[in-house]
């Protein structure tokens, strides 16, 4: 894929509303949750674990493991509503992540509410076994009653084959009332747009996942996982407010 350059519009504010620099040695329940169950048809117990925090660092341990049925344990964290909401804005985060065919590393938004009988899910990046560490796929969800067709469920995949997702990065979000942008230290590598899609759901606000589950191979081939621990690594997270001024 060709990476375009960031449009230049200015359409964000400055300083940002929400900052997280894991700057403790546990995640803040003021703002985050986490997961305390078996992540159905993944053989994966997520629990609080298999995460530390350790200078200024969030590290999330998938570990081949047999706990409550299951043969792999891991972390899935989330955004508490009541302590931040994302919307219209800007989120970045630095992190990188592992891309070994025994994991599925995740960073995605969940919608907390519909419009038009719609809701959206954002992938920001998900990492599928065949991969390989320079590919990954960002993805646009759509939930609801489509416009003329019975469907409920629709998926705008795009796969961005240019980052080494195993080093640092900076994955960020645009999101307006008319467009979705992704970038990655800066250069856009995927965008959806209002007016290329049938249906457009607006101003859904959304929460942070972060998660390190196992793939559908490992599932499949618990005996062949030998390359693990593996683990998903967050420096920060930020995000800035849409300008709408």
């Amino acid at each position: 894929m060709t990476i375009l350059p960031i449009h230049s519009q200015n359409t964000f504010e400055k300083k940002p509303v929400f900052v997280e620099n894991f700057s403790t040695t546990r995640l803040n329940p003021k703002v985050w949750g986490i997961d305390i169950a078996e992540f159905k048809g993944h053989n994966v117990y997520f629990s609080d674990q298999n995460y530390r925090i350790r200078k200024g660092v969030l590290t999330i341990t998938l570990k081949k493991k047999k706990y409550k049925g299951c043969d792999f344990t891991s972390t899935s964290i989330w955004t508490k509503p009541s302590g931040i909401r994302f919307g219209y804005g800007k989120l970045e985060i630095r992190a990188k992540v592992p891309a070994t065919k025994e994991c599925r590393p995740a960073l995605w938004l969940n919608a907390l509410n519909s419009t038009n009988q719609l809701k959206g899910e954002i992938d920001i990046l998900e990492h599928w076994p065949d991969y390989g560490k320079n590919k990954y796929q960002a993805n646009f969800h759509l939930w609801g009653k489509m416009t003329s067709t019975a469907e409920t469920h629709k998926q705008y995949p795009k796969v961005v084959s240019t980052i080494d997702v195993t080093k640092w990065h900076v994955y960020s979000l645009e999101y307006t009332p008319t467009e979705i942008t992704m970038t990655v230290d800066g250069k856009t590598v995927s965008k959806w747009a209002k007016g290329s899609l049938s249906d457009w759901p607006q101003d859904i606000q959304y929460q942070l996942y972060i998660s390190l589950a196992c793939s559908t191979w490992s599932t499949d081939h618990v005996a062949e996982s030998k390359d693990l621990p593996q683990t998903l690594q967050v420096d920060w997270i930020k995000y800035y407010n849409m300008n709408m001024k």
